[in-house]
């Protein structure tokens, strides 16, 4: 039986559409995450941000299942994730919190989605060359989702609810205040996302190496304890969501600093760097063989 080309041609552009689609979803959830921190309603926002994370997970997969992945779906995907992950989380934890903080909590802001636009940039101009198996610099999601899912958690436990009182304490005592409630000054809602923010954006134009999702070695020789480790994180979701995503958020956020800093002090080795050194402890070993021959 033949195929018609047309119908062939056209069955391709069905599958085509699909992944950018998830990426339109995506790019809406973020857009609907600016207006709704615009109008105050910020848990609103920061959940629209975590679920166009999840939308931005999918069309990748669907992507590379389908075998569609494109040039294009590669510019719109980071044109979205500039909107959703550079844009919205910016605006949300400004009008949140950080314009308390005047000019510099704008500048702040707008130092976030600076580094998420060249983080994107760099990804697009790498995104041939680099190991799939790492990120360089922190994913933009990841980044955003940081930001989301502390959001959340401040607001589902109510944590300091007049951040006001904390800097005008701070500016009018900063030695008294720091010296008496030095642990309030660093939990306060304020300081801590002055924190993120900073840290994200200079994580994301970083070259510190995070691990990637791509590489599904270790979920094809432990499938077991992957599948309990799943099964866990379920339950623990179920009963406490906003902490689960914050805790797994979080230690991804501090992954890629303490992995740079194990491989600094030679406790952890890639799997390149430990074959690349094998290959050259070969030829050495070689060298030294044809050497001692031709002695004797």
């Amino acid at each position: 039986m033949k195929i018609d080309p047309k119908n062939k041609l056209s069955a391709s552009k069905g599958i085509y559409i699909l992944p950018n689609f998830f990426t339109s979803v995506s790019l809406f959830a973020g857009f609907y995450s600016i207006l709704a921190a615009i109008h105050g309603n910020i848990e609103k926002s920061a959940i629209a941000i975590l679920v166009a994370g999840m939308f931005d997970v999918l069309d990748g997969r669907v992507a590379r299942w389908t075998n569609t992945a494109s040039r294009f779906g590669t510019e719109y995907d980071s044109l979205s994730d500039l909107v959703s992950f550079g844009v919205a989380p910016a605006i949300l934890v400004y009008l949140w919190i950080l314009n308390i903080f005047g000019e510099w909590g704008w500048g702040a802001a707008f130092l976030f989605v600076a580094c998420a636009a060249m983080r994107l940039a760099r990804f697009n101009v790498q995104v041939s060359t680099i190991e799939k198996r790492y990120f360089i610099g922190l994913p933009t999601p990841g980044a955003a989702g940081l930001i989301s899912a502390t959001v959340l958690f401040y607001i589902k436990h109510n944590i300091e609810t007049t951040p006001q009182k904390t800097i005008i304490s701070l500016l009018s005592r900063p030695v008294d205040f720091l010296l008496n409630k030095p642990v309030d000054f660093i939990f306060s809602r304020p300081i801590s996302f002055l924190i993120i923010v900073f840290a994200g954006s200079i994580l994301m134009i970083s070259s510190v190496k995070y691990r990637s999702l791509k590489d599904m070695e270790f979920f094809k020789t432990k499938p077991l304890m992957v599948m309990l480790l799943a099964i866990f994180l379920l339950v623990l979701f179920y009963v406490e969501p906003v902490k689960v995503l914050f805790t797994c958020l979080s230690i991804y956020f501090l992954s890629g600093p303490v992995e740079t800093v194990i491989r600094k002090v030679g406790l952890l080795k890639d799997k390149d760097q430990n074959s690349a050194e094998a290959r050259n402890s070969k030829v050495i070993h070689v060298d030294e063989a044809k050497r001692a021959n031709g002695k004797n």
